[in-house]
């Protein structure tokens, strides 16, 4: 192999927006949908549920997207039931949950999940939003507007 090759990869084909649209199965390597707000990392074995199959608010969280796949990926599109999308729906929501500011990951799990979130303890729901206690303590208090934030 040349220095050229090990320094030089070029990027293999990606789906089209089109294509991103129906479910995807990732044979081998990844599927990496980039979106404006986030992005979300579908691996081997895994699937793509398809733009289609989205919830609004998660469409929303993603904005514009464009899909990349790793080198020497395999994809392939794939007709799916509707409990395996739901499950491939679930995981792509669940990548979602620890973007941005504290304030929208509280905003985005309250859209999400409704009174089910806003009852969990704040130890459990910092650690879905990959925040700590006393910071999702503050973050629910200064939207809710009750309460002193904690030190």
């Amino acid at each position: 192999m040349t220095d050229a090759r090990r320094v030089y990869r070029p990027t293999p084909p990606a789906p089209t927006l089109e294509e991103i649209r129906q479910p995807i199965s990732v044979q081998r390597g990844a599927l990496i949908i980039q979106g404006a707000h986030a992005s979300v990392v579908i691996p081997a074995g895994g699937l793509w549920p398809g733009l289609d199959a989205l919830p609004d608010t998660v469409r929303e969280e993603l904005g514009h997207v464009i899909p990349h796949t790793l080198a020497d990926s395999r994809l392939q599109s794939v007709e799916s039931n509707a409990r395996t999308v739901k499950i491939a729906v679930a995981f792509v929501t669940a990548q979602l949950l620890p973007h941005g500011s504290g304030t929208d990951r509280i905003q985005r799990a309250t859209r999400l999940f409704g009174h089910h979130f806003t009852l969990t303890p704040d130890a459990v729901a910092g650690a879905l939003l990959s925040l700590s206690r006393i910071k999702t303590n503050n973050h629910r208090n200064r939207l809710l507007g009750t309460g002193e934030a904690e030190a």
